[in-house]
């Protein structure tokens, strides 16, 4: 049987020593990486939104099941954006998206003109938001 030596040693050093060397070689996103993520998720809420909203006026639950999956889809994209310039303004779109779904599902649920005053002030905000946004990644 054949023994080697220091190899277990060796490899343990290697994996304690990987992450600093990978910490080493990251770099920070770029705007222009994470402007692209961010307008093929911007396009992609523009096309679910309406469809769902399509959708929710013939069947409430499903239309309501269709909100949550944009916001759920929109929340994977824009975790991934990491750029400082990005990543403020895509956060802000994130919370108001919630937010204006939300309104969206209550009035589904419990109609009122206060519910309908609510989506429409949450849907200009998300406006507001995604011009917001534009202004780091115009285009």
């Amino acid at each position: 049987m054949r023994r080697t030596r220091g190899v277990l040693p060796v490899v343990v050093v290697g994996a304690l020593a990987l992450p600093l060397l990978l910490a080493g070689c990251s770099s920070q996103q770029t705007t222009k990486v994470a402007c692209g993520r961010m307008t093929v998720a911007v396009e992609a809420i523009g096309n679910d939104l309406t469809a769902a909203e399509k959708t929710i006026t013939t069947d409430k639950v499903k239309g309501q099941s269709e909100f949550k999956a944009i916001a759920k889809k929109f929340t994977a994209s824009e975790s991934a954006i990491s750029n400082s310039d990005v990543k403020p303004k895509a956060d802000k779109v994130e919370a108001t998206l919630r937010q204006f779904i939300g309104a969206i599902n209550t009035q589904v649920s419990t109609p009122s003109s206060a519910h309908s005053k609510a989506v429409a002030s949450w849907s200009t905000k998300l406006q507001t938001d995604l011009k917001d946004l534009g202004t780091v990644c115009p285009g």
